[in-house]
């Protein structure tokens, strides 16, 4: 009778996934009870233990303990629990009816090692779902793809703010800026203050219209042209606006556009 020479597919120590390292835990729990050693009970405990630290989800860290590191702590608790037998052996006393193997267990669960054993490990998170395991790619100064673009993003960002400013501080040197040439022209901000002949930011009246009658801005705050006033403008049309200033009547009080010589008011 010849007897085949395959393994079977069931028949192997090799654990690859959660549910395989599940029962091949219970086959060790169910042995050490059939053998006398420990308690099928108290060995479900640390069965539990490990099974939980696998499946939990860590407010902390979006890592699991691995199959790998989960049977590199099964391995650390049972060489924990060899050196702490070594004395008493394994075996059952029959004058306490104490398992000395289940005390080892007990100890070695609730010492610091194990608890850091069971700690996951942080691992890079794989977003290419095809390709797992597979570390972000970088460039030549070690820097990933991502960390690359985060920083653009922040050096476009940071210059589009340093333009801001020095515009904004060019306006503020330089004051405000000159009304739009148009009709629907509007004040911004205070309304222009006339400070008399040749004070404060108004322009100095030229000599024909100094008797007092004239203002060199509008009560809306314009700059009137003088020369559309004393003897005519022809860089822009009555009402417009020239380099020089508004074509509007220079006389207080009048908001014609006409020029101050036709002005009935003075």
């Amino acid at each position: 009778m010849t007897f085949p020479t395959a393994e079977l597919p069931d028949a192997t120590a090799d654990v690859r996934s959660h549910r395989q390292l599940e029962m091949a835990l219970t086959r060790l729990g169910y042995a050490l009870e059939l053998v006398d050693l420990m308690d099928y009970s108290v060995f479900k405990q640390w069965q539990d233990k490990l099974l939980d630290t696998m499946n939990r989800d860590n407010m902390l860290t979006d890592n699991t303990l691995s199959v790998t590191e989960a049977i590199h702590a099964h391995d650390l608790l049972f060489k924990t629990m060899e050196v702490k037998t070594r004395h008493d052996g394994i075996r059952k006393q029959l004058s306490t009816g104490v398992f000395p193997l289940e005390k080892a267990m007990k100890e070695a669960m609730s010492s610091l090692t194990m608890e850091r054993a069971l700690e996951p490990k942080e691992r890079p998170v794989q977003k290419n779902f095809d390709k797992p395991n597979t570390p972000p790619e970088k460039s030549h100064d070690g820097k990933s793809k991502s960390q690359i673009k985060k920083e653009k993003q922040i050096e476009r960002a940071t210059k589009a703010l340093a333009a801001e400013n020095a515009e904004l501080k060019r306006k503020l040197s330089h004051g405000p800026p000159p009304p739009p040439p148009s009709g629907d022209w509007k004040p911004r901000g205070r309304k222009g203050k006339e400070k008399g002949k040749g004070k404060g930011k108004d322009a100095p009246l030229p000599e024909g219209l100094r008797d007092g009658k004239h203002q060199a801005t509008s009560g809306d705050g314009r700059r009137i042209c003088f020369g559309y006033n004393l003897k005519g403008c022809e860089h822009a049309a009555a009402g417009k606006q020239c380099k020089k200033g508004w074509h509007i009547c220079s006389v207080k009080g009048c908001k014609g556009t006409h020029p101050a010589s036709e002005c009935d008011k003075k």
